[in-house]
């Protein structure tokens, strides 16, 4: 089985029913079959079923079950949850009330990537033929901490190094405006909202800019991978249900 999701302004488009076919296959002498190289032996495996769901509700999802697939917390299925997601490529708001996704949903096309353009401009400005790689400076960002920290990027030992933390910050500040005024733009009231979740790899990098328009928001621990831990646990309750299992 597999369980994964799409953006916020996906969800009920096309791409959801391109996914799944993906993993059935078209060709129907081997429908849903593939192979796979484990241990260096080829695995093959048969896909008898595919779930497709928005990454914000798998967020609220994987809160709401157990590793097991079982209803871990049931204040959720009477909660209203919103879920800011600061991701790669586009960073999504979304809002789930009693596991149902409400309108008020987006996506803004801006992510962490584009703080790594602002990061490498930084750097290209003193070494303007040098590379450096998105996983470089993730590694940066993840080795370095404080609120008085400074970020720093050196190329090889024999190159002096650069400090690029005001790019850094630079291009926090300007994803976090799109992100504000999306939410702004789709969520007029707050006071409703029983939960504010931020989650992304980058999430502790965006929460004082968001709480400066939506306090009590929580980064959860698992906040890099919060939606996939989502899909794990629905796919563990589907399974008990295919096996004829309880609900």
């Amino acid at each position: 089985m597999i369980v994964t999701g799409v953006p916020s302004n996906e969800t009920d488009s096309e791409r959801v029913d391109d996914i799944a076919l993906a993993f059935y296959g078209a060709n129907d002498d081997n429908v849903g079959f593939h192979k796979v190289v484990v241990n260096e032996e080829d695995c093959v495996f048969k896909i008898v079923h595919v779930e497709v769901t928005g990454q914000a509700l798998a967020t609220v999802l994987g809160r709401y079950l157990s590793e097991e697939g079982y209803v871990e917390n049931e204040e959720y299925e009477s909660m209203k949850v919103a879920v800011i997601d600061i991701g790669a490529g586009t960073s999504d708001i979304d809002i789930v009330k009693s596991l149902r996704r409400l309108n008020g949903y987006d996506s803004v096309p801006k992510g962490f990537r584009d703080v790594y353009e602002s990061i490498r401009s930084c750097i290209q400005s003193y070494y303007p033929s040098h590379k450096v790689t998105d996983y470089e400076l993730l590694e940066i960002l993840k080795d370095t901490s404080g609120s008085d920290a400074r970020y720093m990027y050196k190329p090889s030992k024999r190159k002096k190094e650069v400090d690029f933390t005001k790019s850094l910050y630079d291009g926090v500040n300007e994803v976090a405006m799109d992100v504000q005024q999306a939410i702004m733009s789709k969520w007029k009231d707050h006071t409703d909202l029983d939960e504010v979740l931020l989650v992304g790899g980058s999430a502790e990098f965006f929460s004082e800019h968001l709480e400066e328009i939506i306090d009590g928001i929580t980064i959860p621990k698992n906040n890099g991978d919060s939606d996939v831990e989502g899909y794990f646990r629905v796919g563990m309750y589907i399974a008990h249900v295919l096996k004829g299992g309880d609900e």
